[in-house]
């Protein structure tokens, strides 16, 4: 793109320098320039402005899928070793075991989900991840879903209740994790019945964070969705900034010509019209008062006084003889 540009520069200036040859323009059509291009300068400076928020929209669209794919990536590890556990009948939770097992070949699309792929398919609603294959759309059963993975996480990381507002959770173990902070910036769904409490949620240790991270998933996919639009009308912008920038430059070689034009009518003139420099208006010549003597004619050297007169109160010379 650069070589286009140094092109444009190269044309502004050509076309210039022949329009001031051959129209023979004057410092009043520079000095007009000079207004466009002040002008041009100014518009381009509001987009050098515009393209640092653009490049800020572009990096915030990619911090929000980088934090999907992180958060799917982790839920899927917890996920298929919740499943390695219901193999090996250590757990019985037929609805969680059924889900984890169903639910893997999601959560590993979301984490290759690019930010051009994710806000297409990227859940809308907790029903989509609790019920991968659509087959669960009665809410009861995302309940009993929901209510063993918060037994599972009870058995391997239990939370305490010392009082109604002061609990203890489980330490710090290779099964229970604090999950990343930017992972649980998502208000996790309630339930909607009273047989089932939620302690393990956000600030406690997991086993599994499906109560943090399922909901984040929702919601970065919402903003992702924000992004992808903000940036694509960017995008479009883009092929209409790199048009201003190409007649910018064309618009720069013409002030490089004016320049040269004038340096050019500093000296003897190499933007001339037979000898006289284009652009610059020349004097007219005053005749200066010749005899004629005999056949030829000479300049007057000295006037009598007696042959100046006075005509309509106007002083005239009049032609006079040695």
């Amino acid at each position: 793109m650069l070589a286009v540009l140094l092109l444009g520069l190269c044309v502004g200036w050509e076309v210039v320098v022949l329009a001031t040859y051959y129209f023979r323009l004057t410092d009043k059509f520079r000095h007009g320039y000079d207004h466009v291009w002040y002008a041009m300068a100014v518009l381009t400076g509001a987009f050098f402005v515009t393209d640092l928020n653009s490049t800020s929209k572009i990096n915030a669209l990619r911090d929000e899928n980088q934090v999907s794919k992180g958060a799917s990536a982790y839920l899927l590890q917890q996920v298929r070793r919740l499943a390695q556990e219901c193999e090996t009948k250590t757990m019985v939770l037929p609805a969680a075991c059924h889900w984890a097992n169903q639910v893997q070949r999601k959560l590993e699309d979301y984490s290759d989900h690019g930010p051009r792929i994710y806000w297409r398919f990227g859940p809308k609603t907790t029903t989509e991840i609790y019920s991968p294959n659509q087959r669960l759309h009665n809410e009861l059963d995302i309940i009993a879903i929901r209510g063993e993975l918060e037994k599972y996480n009870q058995q391997i990381c239990p939370v305490v209740e010392i009082s109604a507002r002061i609990q203890r959770e489980a330490p710090v173990s290779n099964q229970c994790t604090h999950p990343p902070s930017e992972y649980c910036t998502a208000l996790t769904e309630p339930l909607r019945t009273k047989d089932i409490k939620i302690l393990h949620d956000i600030g406690t240790t997991v086993a599994i964070a499906n109560e943090c991270i399922i909901p984040l998933l929702i919601r970065t996919r919402i903003m992702q969705e924000k992004h992808v639009i903000s940036v694509q009308n960017i995008e479009f912008l883009w092929h209409l900034k790199w048009l201003f920038f190409i007649f910018f430059a064309i618009l720069a070689g013409g002030k490089v010509a004016n320049a040269t034009a004038r340096l050019a009518s500093t000296g003897k003139g190499d933007l001339t019209h037979g000898g006289k420099t284009a652009g610059r208006e020349e004097a007219p010549e005053v005749a200066k008062p010749t005899l004629k003597i005999g056949k030829r004619w000479r300049p007057l050297v000295k006037v009598r006084k007696n042959n100046i007169g006075v005509i309509n109160g106007k002083a005239h010379l009049h032609w006079a003889k040695r």
